[in-house]
């Protein structure tokens, strides 16, 4: 993980964890966005800890098998 934390995004995201409200992370290419998420995951295991979640980096390519929402995870 990137060692630079976003501390002003992740407190301006902190307090709609945990709400029934769609989060969207938009920005250019390049920008973090990922990294980003992967600090948001890691604040939600920290106040949750029995939190599924299912991160799929479609880059890597254990994963080029999900091509829709149907396909399943094995």
């Amino acid at each position: 993980m990137s060692c630079f934390t976003r501390k002003i995004y992740t407190k301006k995201i902190e307090p709609y964890i945990n709400k029934n409200l769609i989060k969207v992370i938009v920005g250019q290419r390049r920008t973090g966005k990922s990294y980003f998420l992967l600090q948001i995951i890691d604040l939600i295991k920290e106040k949750f800890k029995d939190a599924n979640i299912v991160y799929i980096n479609k880059e890597d390519l254990e994963f080029e098998h999900i091509q829709n929402y149907s396909c399943k995870l094995v």
